[in-house]
């Protein structure tokens, strides 16, 4: 069984704010629950197309040309995805993408 962040956030988040907001420990079964309102922003979303990741390259080319840095290294996280679209988590060994100055 799958657990998506509605779940999480449901179990996690609502009942000790829906606490809060009826001011007793215990929520009422009137309350409505705010996770429940909640829409997906992603679903009518293009994929990134490969022309952005080459502009976000030619813009970061430009910059280390211009700060006379020869590499750039972009670890596995949010940074690796932005600049090549590889989606990597962190772990005890190093994924990384080295970005030389020099355009191959």
């Amino acid at each position: 069984m799958a657990i998506d962040r509605r779940q999480i956030l449901k179990a996690t988040l609502a009942t000790p704010l829906l606490a809060s907001s009826c001011g007793s420990s215990i929520p009422s079964e009137e309350a409505s629950d705010p996770i429940d309102g909640l829409v997906s922003m992603i679903v009518d979303l293009d994929p990134i197309p490969p022309s952005e990741y080459d502009a976000r390259l030619e813009r970061l080319w430009k910059k280390l040309q211009e700060d006379k840095v020869e590499a750039f290294v972009a670890e596995a996280g949010p940074t690796l995805e932005y600049f090549t679209g590889a989606s990597w988590w962190r772990s005890e060994r190093i994924f990384a993408a080295v970005i030389g100055v020099d355009r191959p």
